[in-house]
Protein backbone atom coordinates (compact mmCIF):
# COMPACT_ATOMS: atom_id res chain seq x y z
CA UNK A 1 0.00 0.00 0.00
CA UNK A 2 1.43 3.77 -0.61
CA UNK A 3 0.57 6.71 0.49
CA UNK A 4 0.39 9.74 -1.70
CA UNK A 5 0.68 13.32 -0.90
CA UNK A 6 -1.81 15.45 -3.50
CA UNK A 7 -0.54 18.59 -4.41
CA UNK A 8 -1.58 21.08 -7.20
CA UNK A 9 -1.05 24.45 -8.29
CA UNK A 10 -2.85 27.01 -9.51
CA UNK A 11 -3.01 30.73 -11.20
CA UNK A 12 -4.58 34.09 -11.18
CA UNK A 13 -7.10 33.20 -13.46
CA UNK A 14 -6.81 36.01 -15.88
CA UNK A 15 -3.01 35.85 -16.08
CA UNK A 16 -3.42 32.37 -16.84
CA UNK A 17 -5.92 32.94 -20.08
CA UNK A 18 -3.74 35.60 -21.30
CA UNK A 19 -0.65 33.62 -20.67
CA UNK A 20 -2.11 30.67 -22.98
CA UNK A 21 -3.06 33.31 -26.09
CA UNK A 22 0.00 35.07 -25.83
CA UNK A 23 1.64 31.94 -26.19
CA UNK A 24 -0.68 29.67 -28.22
CA UNK A 25 -1.57 32.91 -30.41
CA UNK A 26 1.12 35.93 -30.64
CA UNK A 27 3.89 33.41 -31.21
CA UNK A 28 6.10 33.23 -34.79
CA UNK A 29 7.77 29.71 -34.42
CA UNK A 30 8.19 27.67 -37.60
CA UNK A 31 7.80 24.27 -35.45
CA UNK A 32 5.31 22.66 -37.56
CA UNK A 33 2.99 21.34 -34.23
CA UNK A 34 3.00 25.27 -33.43
CA UNK A 35 2.00 26.06 -37.13
CA UNK A 36 -0.68 23.25 -37.17
CA UNK A 37 -1.97 23.75 -34.14
CA UNK A 38 -2.27 27.36 -34.50
CA UNK A 39 -4.20 27.06 -37.63
CA UNK A 40 -6.45 24.42 -36.56
CA UNK A 41 -7.67 26.55 -33.49
CA UNK A 42 -8.41 29.62 -35.36
CA UNK A 43 -10.18 28.14 -37.92
CA UNK A 44 -11.95 26.63 -35.27
CA UNK A 45 -13.10 29.75 -33.50
CA UNK A 46 -13.99 31.47 -36.50
CA UNK A 47 -16.37 28.78 -37.55
CA UNK A 48 -18.07 28.43 -34.69
CA UNK A 49 -18.33 31.98 -34.23
CA UNK A 50 -19.79 32.42 -37.49
CA UNK A 51 -22.31 29.83 -36.78
CA UNK A 52 -23.45 31.75 -33.72
CA UNK A 53 -24.11 34.67 -35.33
CA UNK A 54 -26.28 32.79 -37.41
CA UNK A 55 -28.39 32.18 -34.80
CA UNK A 56 -29.16 35.11 -34.64
CA UNK A 57 -32.29 36.10 -33.61
CA UNK A 58 -33.92 32.89 -32.72
CA UNK A 59 -30.98 31.28 -30.78
CA UNK A 60 -29.44 34.82 -29.18
CA UNK A 61 -26.21 32.94 -28.53
CA UNK A 62 -24.49 36.07 -28.64
CA UNK A 63 -26.44 39.03 -26.77
CA UNK A 64 -27.43 41.55 -28.88
CA UNK A 65 -24.89 44.53 -27.14
CA UNK A 66 -22.26 42.09 -28.34
CA UNK A 67 -23.30 40.78 -31.64
CA UNK A 68 -21.89 44.11 -33.44
CA UNK A 69 -18.62 43.71 -31.50
CA UNK A 70 -18.12 39.91 -32.36
CA UNK A 71 -19.21 40.28 -36.18
CA UNK A 72 -16.61 42.89 -36.58
CA UNK A 73 -14.04 40.85 -34.78
CA UNK A 74 -15.15 37.51 -37.29
CA UNK A 75 -14.86 39.87 -40.54
CA UNK A 76 -11.08 41.36 -39.33
CA UNK A 77 -9.36 38.02 -37.89
CA UNK A 78 -11.57 35.38 -40.08
CA UNK A 79 -10.27 35.92 -43.64
CA UNK A 80 -7.34 34.53 -44.03
CA UNK A 81 -5.39 32.61 -41.85
CA UNK A 82 -2.38 34.19 -41.34
CA UNK A 83 -3.75 37.20 -39.58
CA UNK A 84 -3.05 36.85 -36.19
CA UNK A 85 -5.96 35.93 -33.92
CA UNK A 86 -7.29 39.04 -31.84
CA UNK A 87 -7.67 38.74 -27.65
CA UNK A 88 -11.00 39.94 -29.05
CA UNK A 89 -11.97 37.07 -30.97
CA UNK A 90 -10.05 34.52 -28.84
CA UNK A 91 -12.20 35.22 -25.45
CA UNK A 92 -15.92 35.83 -27.55
CA UNK A 93 -14.75 32.10 -29.02
CA UNK A 94 -14.06 30.69 -25.33
CA UNK A 95 -17.02 32.47 -23.32
CA UNK A 96 -20.29 32.29 -26.56
CA UNK A 97 -18.46 29.19 -27.91
CA UNK A 98 -17.63 26.26 -26.46
CA UNK A 99 -18.73 23.90 -29.31
CA UNK A 100 -17.95 22.49 -32.05
CA UNK A 101 -19.45 22.19 -36.16
CA UNK A 102 -20.55 19.31 -37.61
CA UNK A 103 -23.16 19.60 -40.03
CA UNK A 104 -23.67 22.96 -39.47
CA UNK A 105 -25.06 22.35 -36.19
CA UNK A 106 -23.16 23.30 -32.53
CA UNK A 107 -22.17 20.24 -30.73
CA UNK A 108 -20.21 20.61 -27.08
CA UNK A 109 -16.88 19.66 -27.28
CA UNK A 110 -13.24 19.44 -24.85
CA UNK A 111 -12.06 22.42 -24.29
CA UNK A 112 -8.26 22.81 -24.90
CA UNK A 113 -6.83 22.45 -21.61
CA UNK A 114 -4.84 25.02 -22.03
CA UNK A 115 -8.31 27.76 -22.15
CA UNK A 116 -10.52 25.00 -19.87
CA UNK A 117 -11.24 26.26 -16.56
CA UNK A 118 -9.40 25.17 -13.61
CA UNK A 119 -12.08 23.87 -11.77
CA UNK A 120 -12.92 21.45 -15.11
CA UNK A 121 -8.81 19.83 -14.54
CA UNK A 122 -7.68 17.70 -11.97
CA UNK A 123 -10.96 17.40 -10.37
CA UNK A 124 -10.45 19.99 -7.62
CA UNK A 125 -14.06 20.04 -6.05
CA UNK A 126 -13.77 16.01 -5.43
CA UNK A 127 -9.77 15.53 -4.88
CA UNK A 128 -8.48 15.88 -1.56
CA UNK A 129 -5.77 17.49 -2.34
CA UNK A 130 -3.02 18.17 0.64
CA UNK A 131 -1.50 21.02 -0.47
CA UNK A 132 -2.75 23.57 -3.29
CA UNK A 133 0.01 26.13 -4.58
CA UNK A 134 -0.04 29.06 -6.83
CA UNK A 135 2.12 30.43 -9.28
CA UNK A 136 2.13 33.52 -7.37
CA UNK A 137 3.89 31.76 -4.56
CA UNK A 138 5.22 29.18 -6.32
CA UNK A 139 8.91 30.00 -4.98
CA UNK A 140 7.87 29.84 -1.42
CA UNK A 141 5.58 27.10 -1.72
CA UNK A 142 8.41 24.99 -3.63
CA UNK A 143 10.60 25.81 -0.39
CA UNK A 144 7.94 24.87 2.01
CA UNK A 145 7.44 21.08 0.28
CA UNK A 146 11.38 20.83 -0.38
CA UNK A 147 11.63 21.00 3.28
CA UNK A 148 8.68 19.14 4.06
CA UNK A 149 9.81 15.87 2.27
CA UNK A 150 13.67 16.83 2.44
CA UNK A 151 13.88 17.54 -1.05
CA UNK A 152 17.60 18.71 -1.78
CA UNK A 153 17.31 18.47 -5.80
CA UNK A 154 17.37 21.93 -7.62
CA UNK A 155 14.38 22.76 -9.78
CA UNK A 156 15.51 23.94 -13.58
CA UNK A 157 14.13 27.56 -14.69
CA UNK A 158 12.11 26.85 -17.83
CA UNK A 159 10.25 29.09 -20.11
CA UNK A 160 8.05 27.80 -23.00
CA UNK A 161 7.07 30.85 -24.49
CA UNK A 162 6.97 30.35 -28.31
CA UNK A 163 9.71 32.73 -30.37
CA UNK A 164 8.40 36.14 -31.22
CA UNK A 165 5.30 36.06 -28.87
CA UNK A 166 4.34 39.25 -27.63
CA UNK A 167 5.34 40.29 -24.23
CA UNK A 168 3.54 40.55 -20.76
CA UNK A 169 2.85 44.23 -21.36
CA UNK A 170 1.86 43.97 -24.86
CA UNK A 171 -0.72 41.12 -24.00
CA UNK A 172 -2.45 43.28 -20.77
CA UNK A 173 -2.53 46.34 -23.24
CA UNK A 174 -4.82 44.88 -25.37
CA UNK A 175 -6.49 43.82 -22.33
CA UNK A 176 -6.66 47.32 -21.39
CA UNK A 177 -8.55 48.58 -24.50
CA UNK A 178 -11.30 45.34 -25.06
CA UNK A 179 -14.99 46.95 -24.62
CA UNK A 180 -15.88 46.64 -21.24
CA UNK A 181 -18.53 44.63 -22.04
CA UNK A 182 -16.15 42.18 -23.41
CA UNK A 183 -14.03 42.11 -20.49
CA UNK A 184 -17.00 42.06 -17.98
CA UNK A 185 -17.56 38.68 -20.06
CA UNK A 186 -14.52 37.16 -20.10
CA UNK A 187 -14.19 37.89 -16.12
CA UNK A 188 -17.54 36.17 -15.43
CA UNK A 189 -16.04 33.00 -17.51
CA UNK A 190 -13.22 32.83 -14.91
CA UNK A 191 -15.69 33.88 -11.93
CA UNK A 192 -15.94 30.35 -10.38
CA UNK A 193 -11.72 29.48 -10.99
CA UNK A 194 -11.51 32.77 -9.01
CA UNK A 195 -14.03 32.23 -5.92
CA UNK A 196 -13.00 28.78 -5.39
CA UNK A 197 -9.28 29.64 -5.20
CA UNK A 198 -9.58 32.68 -3.63
CA UNK A 199 -8.31 35.74 -6.12
CA UNK A 200 -9.97 38.71 -5.86
CA UNK A 201 -11.60 41.17 -8.16
CA UNK A 202 -13.67 38.77 -10.42
CA UNK A 203 -17.10 39.61 -8.98
CA UNK A 204 -18.99 40.62 -12.01
CA UNK A 205 -23.35 40.38 -11.94
CA UNK A 206 -24.81 39.80 -15.88
CA UNK A 207 -28.41 39.95 -16.04
CA UNK A 208 -30.28 36.80 -17.16
CA UNK A 209 -31.09 37.77 -20.19
CA UNK A 210 -27.50 39.11 -21.32
CA UNK A 211 -25.76 35.63 -20.02
CA UNK A 212 -24.43 33.42 -22.60
CA UNK A 213 -27.14 30.46 -23.12
CA UNK A 214 -24.53 27.71 -22.99
CA UNK A 215 -23.30 28.80 -19.72
CA UNK A 216 -23.94 26.02 -17.04
CA UNK A 217 -22.36 25.86 -13.43
CA UNK A 218 -21.17 22.61 -13.89
CA UNK A 219 -17.95 22.86 -11.93
CA UNK A 220 -19.14 24.51 -8.64
CA UNK A 221 -17.73 23.24 -5.28
CA UNK A 222 -20.07 22.75 -2.69
CA UNK A 223 -19.65 22.69 1.08
CA UNK A 224 -21.57 19.24 2.22
CA UNK A 225 -24.23 20.20 4.56
CA UNK A 226 -24.43 18.71 7.92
Amino acid sequence: NYEYYRITFVRDPLSRLLSAYRDKFTGTSNKYVFRVYKTERELQMCGALRTVLKTRPDGQLVPEKMYSYISAEVAQNCQNTTTTTSLGLFLAFLVFTPQSIENNKLNPIYTNAHFANMLSLCSHCFQKFDFIGTVETMAADVAFLKNKFNITHQFPNISSTQEGAASVDEVREMWDLLPDLMKQYALFYMQDDARIFGYPGYDTWLPDSANPKHVEKQYLCRTPTT
